[in-house]
């Protein structure tokens, strides 16, 4: 199984304050990405075991080793950095594995990052809740809409994130509107599920956290109301704030708005908490696709 260096921080010259020295920075090494990486059966247990230990103790230890740096240069405390997991158990790699995360170019980190597989990702910069119908994905060689990959795809589970390139373009009602198009018109498709990630956090003058903040409660209070099951909103903000509620410096890819690689495993960890990951049983897929038709007619 290939080796690669995941470096806590990866990017100098952050906005607002959130600037740092890469070189202070110890590299955290882990065993693959979240998709490749699994969960040994009973005769590679001791191997799997193994590689989780050193990843657990390659996290613990990255905080102490980054703020014990004689070469740091800024003012960071770096003994805020959290233990990241970086490895994820076989039941959320199955969940992954059956799910399509779809939205904008902070969506298209978990595959740019390595962090889920290329076909278990869709995502593109400039794309929004507001404009993702007229949005097209370069996919096996051709450009299609999202609509057209759940098709070729059949995920069980379609996880939406983006927002970003909405909350300066449209009022939250809008915003909200929109999703409810996309929504109904993915309940369609023979598929278990829709979660709808909330829009992260940032730490520059892009615009206001609390503008964020705003718009993802109301996504959260219009999806309680108008529906009351198979669509689901995971609030996964708070999970890479600082003390001060903005993107934290070590998650920020180094423009204040998109993530690093170390983010997409928080993220993933905080999703994976609050989803539920048992699988209902499918006895073909015509059932599946009839049974979803069904229950959108109803």
């Amino acid at each position: 199984m290939k080796r690669r260096i995941l470096f806590i921080i990866a990017a100098a010259g952050l906005l607002c304050g959130c600037g740092y020295d890469p070189s202070a920075v110890s590299p955290v090494y882990t065993s693959g990405s979240l998709i490749s990486t699994r969960e040994e059966s009973s005769g590679s247990s001791e191997t799997s075991s193994s590689a989780q230990s050193s990843s657990a103790s390659a996290t613990t230890s990255a905080s102490k080793s980054a703020e014990s740096s004689s070469t740091t240069t800024t003012s960071h405390d770096y003994s805020e950095i959290p233990v990241i997991r970086l490895s994820f158990t076989s039941e959320e790699m199955a969940f992954a594995e059956k799910s399509l995360f779809i939205g904008d170019s902070i969506c298209r980190g978990l595959e740019a990052y390595d962090v889920l597989s290329a076909k278990n990702v869709l995502g593109a910069g400039n794309v929004g809740a507001r404009n993702i119908f007229d949005a097209l994905y370069f996919r096996r060689g051709k450009d299609v809409d999202f609509l057209t990959v759940i098709d070729e795809e059949n995920p069980r589970h379609v996880v939406f994130s983006m927002g970003m390139n909405d909350v300066n373009m449209t009022n939250a009602e809008e915003f909200c509107e929109n999703y409810r198009r996309i929504i109904d018109e993915t309940l369609k498709k023979p598929i278990d599920d829709v979660y709808v990630l909330s829009v992260t956090p940032i730490c520059s003058d892009f615009t206001y956290n609390s503008r964020i903040v705003y718009y993802n409660e109301a996504l959260k209070s219009f999806i309680a109301a108008n529906y009351p099951e198979r669509v689901y909103f995971v609030d996964i903000h708070g999970s890479l704030t600082d003390k001060n509620g903005e993107l934290a410096w070590y998650f920020s890819s180094g423009d204040g708005v998109h993530l690093d690689e170390i983010a997409y495993y928080q993220l993933l960890d905080d999703f994976f908490s609050k989803v539920d990951l048992t699988e209902k049983p499918v006895s073909s897929s015509s059932e599946s696709t009839s049974s979803a038709e069904s229950t959108s007619s109803a």
